[in-house]
């Protein structure tokens, strides 16, 4: 891999990245619910502070790989991780306002990120060789803080859990257990329209990798305000979730398919302009491309953190919901895996190489658009 090209090496380091998040996905959601969602965060964390560090001072690219795509693998079962963690932490009437929480925490992490790891290579910019790898430093110590609160909060939660430890109406989780549930929810449609929906709603989701190109590309930005576009997009992400999440999951189904619907509807409309303006068919300014992308962040947020997971603390329990929340995403990562080696071996400065990419995505919404909601009435 040593001899590869810079861009033929990111597009295979990108593939297999995202085939090891398929392969966290399909082998670690019965060891998340058999650990508990807490201890399985608490090993997570610890293990990608090392990987970071680890990469911050990589001198071999192959080093670097195995790093990155481990890191990829322990990330896959965070959010699986934090899903159990709610159904262990929170009783059912507080799992849609928490799993909003949980969203709004990851948008403004991503938010924030983006603009604090601009500032960084802006302020490094020409001092320093290799500013990114501070970004990795960074990112490794402030892994620091969700650990110190886990640590403390949660070992609260899982002393008032154990007293439940022996109740025969909730029994230990266990491997049997995860897989039979996956087993009778694969006989429902609602599950498969479920995998259906979150699978290409990852793929929609995953195109804030390649907003900062896009906008330097495309556009013509420079670095740090191309950063600050895929900061607007996480930005649509946060407002959704955070002002939507609880009135979301308070409403009946039909209303919930209706908005589901109608957020999908301007997500299409979102991809729809950017695949007409590398197609020549209108122009839009730097300024308006990025108000695209917080409004493509805005649509899709809602649509893609709460039906599924909901489903997931539902239907799986404190025994399988981390296996649940995991199988919807198999499908989601090795699509992945296809697109983002795809579009990072693109000719990034040329807008018609972008074309069957904003039809790709264009394409996975309307997926969504059509089968989310029938998923939510047949819940």
């Amino acid at each position: 891999v040593e001899t590869l090209s810079p861009q033929s090496r990111m597009a295979a380091l990108l593939g297999m990245s995202t085939l090891a998040v398929a392969f966290g996905k399909l082998s670690l959601g019965p060891v998340i619910d058999a650990l508990g969602g807490i201890n399985s965060l608490k090993l997570a964390l610890g293990t990608l502070m090392v990987l970071l560090t680890t990469i911050s001072f990589a001198q071999s690219f192959t080093l670097f790989a195995v790093c990155w795509i481990a890191v990829d693998f322990i990330f896959s079962s965070c959010w699986a991780s934090c899903i159990n963690a709610i159904h262990q932490s929170f009783p059912e009437n507080e799992w849609g306002k928490q799993v909003g929480i949980l969203a709004v925490g990851a948008r403004t992490g991503n938010t924030l990120a983006f603009a604090m790891f601009s500032s960084i290579l802006r302020s490094l910019e020409g001092t320093v060789k290799q500013p990114w790898r501070h970004i990795f430093a960074v990112s490794a110590i402030l892994q620091l803080v969700p650990l110190s609160l886990l640590t403390y909060f949660g070992g609260k939660t899982m002393i008032a859990e154990s007293a439940d430890v022996h109740d025969p109406t909730n029994p230990k989780p266990s491997f049997h257990t995860s897989l039979a549930t996956i087993r009778r929810e694969a006989s429902t449609s609602a599950f498969w329209l479920h995998v259906l929906s979150r699978s290409v709603l990852m793929v929609f989701a995953s195109f804030l990798l390649f907003v900062p190109t896009m906008m330097s590309q495309v556009y013509g930005t420079s670095n740090a305000i191309a950063a600050q576009g895929a900061s607007l997009y996480s930005l649509g992400c946060l407002l959704s979730v955070t002002f939507g999440s609880s009135w979301y999951s308070n409403q009946s189904k039909p209303k919930q398919a209706l908005v589901t619907a109608a957020l999908m509807a301007l997500a299409t409309g979102s991809s729809l302009l950017q695949l007409a303006h590398v197609s020549g068919l209108l122009t839009l300014s730097a300024t308006w491309a990025a108000a695209t992308m917080f409004l493509w962040g805005f649509a899709f947020a809602i649509p893609f953190y709460l039906p599924a997971s909901l489903y997931a603390l539902s239907r799986g329990g404190r025994q399988s919901s981390a296996t649940i929340a995991d199988a919807f995403d198999i499908g989601g990562f090795v699509l992945l895996a296809l697109f983002n080696s795809y579009v990072a071996s693109i000719d990034h400065g040329n807008p018609t190489a972008w074309i069957p990419t904003f039809s790709g995505t264009t394409a996975c919404s309307l997926i969504a658009l059509l089968s989310l909601p029938v998923a939510i009435l047949r819940q």
